[in-house]
């Protein structure tokens, strides 16, 4: 009841914005910087010289996730493309019927629309956000297979607070050996989005998108990786990596795709070991510890990867700090009271159960699904 009452609090709030406020973008190079109200949002290629925009679509993007993360209106100065503008509408009309009670409706104004030319001396290539977890490094196969990118692009600034943390910088170097064996041009980039803070859980693909767009003046498209497979987006239902949402991001001047609905996450695994099972070593899918840039082993997204390791009889590898009972792991987490965070669980439980060969590990999923289904049915029950 308590959580209900905020909920309609929260949503009797959104019917009018907290504040109006300008925004403008300044660009020096491969730097941006986006002011609006009293805050200041950067984007930098720390690694390659980038040539100057001619529209800011990747701001308008990050400005629809300020605005409904933080129910703010905002004006863009700025010149925007015609495909963009049309997308501002497309998104105020998709989130505005999803009726999401964490996001307020889309409140960006602009004026500047302009149909510009294509940048003639970017390459006809493109370029997929690689992070190093099973979902990018599946995608970048995938991507890599069907010859459509050149790039691999890691962010620093949104699970790392910056291109200098310690944690970070083991990343990269995990990175730049996968975009090394894929035959890929890793580029770096950082910006402070996570510290202004964005509804994370609902906005991060438009992060992804802005990001891929501020390389739009050097590669001709863009690419990240799916999270869940199109049947479990279907009980997940909507959130920031649903697939539809790719299409609210792409223009006519920078076509934007996603790899890996067809895979769950054993598949990926999978996937990834039929490419190359060296790839598998320097996987980074750690949540807990970010000191390491690597994996602590004990944490969910973990355990569940070396569940997934277990499935396919793969050797427990060296990425994995520790390597203890999966069992053991599985049985000592609790089960979330976040509803979102129960599907999720629900979802990974639901393939793993589908693999796991009978035995401890096997029967510890069992007890966990079964915990989780009873708290969906208590809370979440469908109609």
């Amino acid at each position: 009841m308590i959580n209900r009452l905020r909920k309609i609090r929260r949503v009797v709030g959104f019917r009018v914005p907290r504040s109006k406020v300008i925004a403008t973008v300044q660009q020096e190079g491969s730097f941006a910087r986006i002011k609006f109200g009293d805050q200041t949002l950067t984007y930098n290629i720390l690694n390659h010289d980038l040539a100057q925009h001619e529209t800011y679509d990747f701001a308008a993007l990050i400005m629809a996730a300020f605005s409904m993360s933080h129910n703010i209106e905002i004006e863009l100065s700025f010149k925007i493309s015609k495909t963009m503008a049309q997308r501002l509408v497309d998104i105020e009309k998709v989130y505005g019927l999803w009726s999401l009670d964490t996001l307020a409706p889309l409140r960006v104004n602009t004026t500047a629309i302009v149909d510009p030319d294509l940048p003639t001396t970017r390459l006809k290539s493109g370029v997929i956000c690689l992070s190093g977890g099973l979902d990018s490094l599946s995608a970048a196969i995938s991507a890599t297979q069907s010859n459509s990118v050149s790039h691999a692009l890691l962010i620093a600034g949104a699970d790392y607070p910056s291109a200098q943390d310690p944690g970070f910088l083991q990343l990269k170097d995990r990175v730049g050996r996968l975009s090394s064996r894929l035959k890929l041009k890793t580029l770096i980039m950082e910006t402070n989005v996570r510290q202004l803070g964005i509804n994370w859980d609902m906005m991060h693909g438009f992060n992804l998108g802005a990001c891929l767009h501020f390389l739009s003046p050097y590669l001709s498209h863009g690419s990240f990786a799916q999270d869940d497979t199109s049947y479990q987006q279907r009980f997940r239902g909507p959130w920031g990596n649903f697939s539809y949402v790719p299409t609210l991001l792409r223009t006519e001047g920078f076509d934007l795709q996603t790899y890996g609905e067809e895979f769950d996450r054993v598949d990926k695994l999978r996937h990834v070991l039929e490419y190359d099972e060296r790839l598998l070593s320097d996987l980074s899918v750690c949540f807990a510890d970010k000191t390491l840039g690597g994996n602590c082993g004990r944490c969910f997204k973990c355990v569940i990867t070396r569940a997934g390791f277990h499935a396919l009889d793969i050797p427990q590898k060296d990425c994995f700090v520790d390597t203890s009972s999966i069992a053991t792991a599985v049985k000592a987490f609790r089960t979330p009271r976040k509803m979102s965070a129960v599907r999720g669980q629900m979802i990974r439980c639901s393939e793993l159960l589908a693999v796991l060969p009978d035995g401890e590990v096997r029967d510890a999923f069992v007890q966990m699904n079964k915990r989780l289904h009873r708290r969906y049915d208590l809370f979440a029950a469908p109609i």
